[in-house]
């Protein structure tokens, strides 16, 4: 669940 949160959070950051 956390990493739903972080990726629509920081999507750039997952990104690159």
């Amino acid at each position: 669940m956390l990493s739903l949160i972080f990726y629509l959070r920081f999507p750039s950051y997952i990104r690159g």
